[in-house]
């Protein structure tokens, strides 16, 4: 509990003084043979710890990853579960197991030219026939300040036809305060 609030402290800080788009935890659960620990203790001792964590970095809108070494295949769910945003395991976790127990999540990014089009429908295609099963979804982001025209209801409509969820989503920035970038680059 101590460790999970000095923790969000540091999240605090960083957010408060840094312009980021996400955290990197590194925590050790494993050795090259398995689990540090049981499935009692990482279910009813880390896991409220690690949500009440993952909950406090996405109430900042920021992406959370866990890396974490070790034989953890077993540990996925509880990855899951946190609502961990990426886990990066090791080579040595059975890949196809954790794919087939727990599934997966891909989002491609739908700016509607043919590259990303293709893309998701491959990846759609791919589902329907190969194993393990992955969840497909698409997003297209729109700027609420920059100038240009995309299909909406023709994306809507081809994410509909392939059995594939669409996401709208808006987003702008003040150019005036931010001149970091073009805004072709953000």
């Amino acid at each position: 509990h101590e460790l999970t609030s000095l923790y969000i402290r540091i999240i605090d800080k960083s957010c408060e003084y840094f312009d980021i788009d996400g955290f990197n935890l590194h925590d050790d659960w494993g050795s090259q043979m398995a689990p540090f620990f049981s499935d009692d203790v990482a279910e009813n001792f880390f896991l409220p710890e690690m949500k009440r964590f993952v909950d406090h970095v996405h109430s900042y809108g920021k992406y959370i990853e866990i890396h974490s070494c070790g034989k953890l295949e077993k540990r996925a769910s509880v990855f899951v579960d946190a609502g961990f945003d990426v886990w990066s395991p090791m080579a040595i976790n059975d890949l196809e197991l954790m794919f087939n127990e727990n599934g997966d999540k891909i989002l491609v990014a739908l700016s509607g030219g043919k590259d990303s089009l293709t893309l998701l429908q491959l990846m759609a295609e791919r589902n329907r026939i190969y194993k393990p099963k992955i969840s497909v979804v698409a997003a297209h982001v729109t700027m609420v300040n920059i100038p240009y025209k995309a299909d909406i209801a023709f994306l809507k409509d081809f994410c509909d036809g392939l059995g594939v969820e669409f996401h709208l989503l808006e987003s702008g920035f003040d150019a005036s305060t931010d001149t970091r970038k073009s805004p072709c680059f953000l």
